[in-house]
């Protein structure tokens, strides 16, 4: 089930809508109007991979990025 934006045209209002087959009505979630316009969606990517190949990041006490313990340079 695709989940789509959505504008509203009578406040204004943006929100996202799962919608399970073309031709449902949607209605905004502020204010009930139906006059709702689909807007064009973004996808994320997902983060490039680190040339180390480490996939066990965590963020650090400093908010660095550390890998197994030492890459971020902070001792950690």
């Amino acid at each position: 089930m695709p989940i789509y934006e959505y504008e509203c045209r009578d406040c204004g209002g943006k929100f996202e809508k799962l919608v399970p087959r073309a031709g449902t009505p949607v209605v905004c979630e502020a204010c009930g109007s139906t006059r709702v316009v689909k807007q064009f969606s973004v996808f994320a990517a997902a983060a490039p991979s680190r040339p180390d190949g480490c996939a066990h990041r965590e963020e650090c006490a400093h908010g660095r990025h550390c890998c197994h313990g030492g890459d971020c340079g902070c001792g950690h």
